[in-house]
């Protein structure tokens, strides 16, 4: 497996963008820059000197932000197969980029450049709301792609197991363990002593355990997989949703479960989060209590557990939404 990293050879990025057909005649590679964060893999942008530029998408045997931390490197694969298997569904496909050239013998993968792009992470701070528009535009995302995706659509789709094995330990496992390594007052203080008590609910765990073994059975549409704020993209051409590396044949519970606790996470109401399930409801039925499990779920591991986010509520508020997700997944 050949790495391309920033500071390769400018021939590794001519020879793939060859062999990939988006570079002809006499052009030649000019720069290559890297292209957002990051998280889970190495995301370059790679430049012609005619000023077009290709976005290049690698995942190694780790996770790119915490390189102690071993992840399979066929992620990079499960995203390609969901742009396939969405490729047919013009609505779904204008809202992802396009595929262009998939190595699977290098794990690479080059898809179009979507220009200046501003994830929605900003919901995080106190000031800034989801517009509605934007909020029906990520629901009815979500309601194209599940309707579109049953198991007899993508009856070869990948399980994506071992990355889902990997998350299930930071979704359903990590935030109840009471010595996990994390101090979670230098986060917050005083958040400790709130795990804790959280922590010594046995139901609670039991709970997360089996709603952990939902995540990881077999399910019958296709899932985005991480369908938050860091996933949504603000650019020239609208709103886009990146990064499907975690899909899977699931609950659609799930997606919708994860986008709502990160709405209430970033400062909407339950009504409001309610009204926004009335909108998917009204298209796909779905069981509305294992959406609120879901929701639980990702809140508590959010704000317990290891993948923190630039959340900007006070102890009270962070314990008001532990004990609301509590209630809910017990």
């Amino acid at each position: 497996m050949k790495r391309y990293d920033l500071d390769g050879p400018v021939a590794d990025f001519h020879d793939l963008l060859k062999r990939a057909g988006v570079l002809s005649g006499d052009r030649q590679v000019s720069r290559v820059d890297l292209a957002g964060q990051g998280n889970m893999n190495v995301v370059l942008r790679v430049w012609d000197d005619a000023g077009k530029s290709w976005i290049v998408k690698q995942s190694r045997p780790y996770v790119n932000k915490y390189p102690t931390i071993p992840a399979p490197l066929e992620r990079i694969l499960v995203e390609a197969s969901f742009y396939q298997a969405i490729s047919s569904h013009k609505v779904l496909q204008d809202r992802v980029p396009n595929l262009i050239f998939m190595d699977q013998n290098e794990y690479l993968m080059v898809l179009e450049d979507l220009g200046p792009v501003k994830d929605f992470t900003t919901l995080y701070k106190r000031d800034q709301v989801l517009q509605k528009p934007d909020a029906e535009a990520l629901i009815d995302f979500l309601i194209d792609l599940h309707s579109l995706a049953t198991r007899d659509h993508h009856p070869k789709f990948p399980s994506n197991l071992s990355l889902r094995k990997l998350n299930h330990e930071h979704l359903f496992l990590f935030p109840y363990q009471q010595d996990n390594g994390l101090d979670l007052d230098d986060i917050t203080p005083g958040l400790a002593a709130v795990a804790a008590h959280l922590r010594g609910n046995k139901g609670l765990q039991k709970a997360a355990q089996r709603l952990g073994e939902r995540y990881l059975g077999t399910g019958t549409t296709l899932l985005h997989g991480d369908f938050y704020p860091g996933s949504w993209m603000k650019t020239e051409k609208g709103l886009r949703i990146l990064d499907p590396e975690f899909s899977f044949m699931g609950p659609a519970a799930y997606d919708l479960g994860v986008m709502l606790a990160h709405l209430l996470m970033a400062g909407d109401t339950p009504d409001s989060i309610l009204t926004l399930m009335d909108r998917y409801v009204e298209h796909c039925p779905i069981d509305r209590s294992l959406v609120m499990q879901f929701v639980s779920m990702e809140i508590i591991r959010r704000l317990i557990g290891l993948a923190q986010l630039p959340l900007d509520l006070r102890l009270d508020e962070k314990e008001s939404l532990l004990s609301f997700a509590s209630d809910y997944l017990t």
